[in-house]
């Protein structure tokens, strides 16, 4: 759904960039995400990997006017399962400090490098499609 909504905008040529872990916290989730990271990158859409740690933060600015913040993962179960909170802010002061710490950690981040499934490595591509099937559970 959302990464749907990301590939359309990228390709219409709309600035999306999408900042993550280099790493998460679940080995699984790494691997789930490689097919939807690549297809970002091809159509023109700013991967960046955050390198410090951990980053769990979820948060949207949209055209420097509004901004969404919140507990939910981006995904089914956190926004239609979980109890989840999220906070829309539309002050333009309020969108900039979002945007500033979002400079923050794009200066944090480097870019990412798509690599090609390891075809030759068959548990890595087993793996990888295991684990994006899972995905909409995770």
């Amino acid at each position: 759904m959302l990464q749907r909504s990301l590939l359309v905008k990228a390709r219409a040529g709309k600035d999306v960039t999408l900042i993550i872990p280099a790493r998460s916290n679940h080995k699984i989730t790494d691997y789930a995400r490689r097919q939807y990271l690549r297809e970002l990158h091809r159509v023109g859409a700013r991967v960046l990997l955050y390198e410090p740690g951990m980053l769990h933060a979820k948060a949207m600015i949209l055209d420097d006017r509004i901004g969404l913040y919140g507990s939910a993962n981006f995904d089914l179960r956190s926004l239609f399962v979980n109890f989840e909170i999220g906070i829309g802010v539309y002050s333009i002061s309020e969108v900039a400090q979002m945007r500033q710490w979002a400079g923050e950690l794009v200066r944090q981040s480097r870019n990412f490098v798509p690599q090609p499934p390891r075809m030759h490595r068959l548990l890595s591509t087993i793996a990888e499609d295991l684990s994006r099937l899972l995905a909409p559970l995770l």
